[in-house]
């Protein structure tokens, strides 16, 4: 029975391609590139070079909020059925459960989310959300309170600092992260908000 639920957990994953936002955005493996749709929302301040949205004479839409909570919920029960063997690894990147604090409720707020690539001990996320114009909620709250909860591949979840790279950092980390899974320059490509990369550090190494 846990074979055949393992089997089960395996071919959803391979079907759901989960993007280091927590979100799934395509049906693409890590390497490949993704099939995600595109958003007419108003753009960020912070802008990358504009690049035409349109397929087909159309501008698709991202998908919505409760498609995207729906997908979380779907790569939990993976980890559920699988009692935790299967899940925890999108391809190469290691899946991290982090908690913030939502910015308005004040409630805990958690989200799966993979990590393409380390900068010493600090895990690095991406703020992809699929190539949507708009940051992820995630993001949102933890630029509004930076002290997080994380727990790396099923590990016990320990305190963190949240902080946004720095535009030299970014440069230097992008590379490594598009090396890591080349669906994030689909994912730039496809917006001119700037998708940020957050670095998750032990709280005890933040300064202040």
């Amino acid at each position: 029975m846990l074979l055949a639920g393992n089997n089960q957990a395996r071919a959803v994953l391979r079907v759901l391609a989960v993007g280091a936002d927590g979100q799934v955005h395509s049906r693409s493996s890590p390497g490949q590139s993704p099939r995600t749709a595109t958003s007419s929302i108003a753009p960020s301040p912070e802008r990358a070079p504009r690049r035409s949205r349109r397929r087909s004479g159309t501008v698709r839409d991202m998908p919505s909020a409760l498609v995207l909570k729906t997908m979380n919920v779907v790569h939990r029960g993976v980890l559920k059925v699988s009692g935790g063997r299967v899940g925890w690894r999108v391809g190469a990147m290691p899946v991290l459960e982090l908690t913030t604090t939502g910015r308005t409720s004040g409630r805990p707020r958690s989200v799966m989310l993979t990590s393409p690539v380390r900068d010493g001990d600090a895990i690095v996320v991406v703020a992809s959300r699929g190539g949507d114009d708009r940051h992820p909620d995630w993001f949102v709250n933890l630029r509004a309170d930076p002290d997080v909860q994380v727990a790396l591949t099923g590990a016990p979840k320990r305190a963190m600092r949240a902080r946004v790279a720095t535009p030299d950092e970014r440069a230097e980390l992008w590379p490594r992260v598009v090396a890591a899974y080349r669906g994030y320059a689909g994912y730039q490509s496809k917006t001119e908000r700037i998708i940020p990369l957050v670095l998750l550090e032990a709280s005890d190494t933040v300064a202040g």
